[in-house]
C-alpha cells in the first residue's frame, strides 16, 4: 500500500479516479491525499471510519461541531458526465 501512496497514484491516477468519482458522488480528490491525512488515516481503523450506515463516519463525528447538520447528513449530489455523443 505504501508503494502505491508513494507512486502510483501520483499524478498517474488522480485525475482519472477525481473524474469517475464525480460521476458518483464519491470524494477523493487531491486535499484528502495530503501526507499528514493519509499517514494519520493509516492509523485509524477501518470500524472508527465506516458504520453500516453510513460513510465518512470518523470525519462526520471530528466536524459534527463545526458543520451544521445539514453538511453533515446531506448526500452528495451526482455530478453529469458526458462523452460528446448525443
Amino acid at each position: 500500500m505504501l508503494w502505491d501512496l508513494q507512486n502510483f497514484m501520483v499524478d498517474s491516477v488522480l485525475r482519472k479516479v477525481d473524474m469517475m468519482s464525480m460521476a458518483v458522488g464519491l470524494e477523493v480528490r487531491v486535499p484528502l491525499l495530503d501526507r499528514r491525512v493519509v499517514e494519520k488515516s493509516l492509523q485509524i481503523s477501518w470500524r472508527e471510519k465506516v458504520t453500516p450506515r453510513q460513510t465518512k463516519a470518523f470525519i462526520r463525528r471530528l466536524f459534527a461541531t463545526e458543520l451544521p447538520a445539514g453538511v453533515l447528513a446531506g448526500a452528495t449530489g451526482h455530478a453529469r458526465m458526458t462523452c460528446g455523443a448525443r
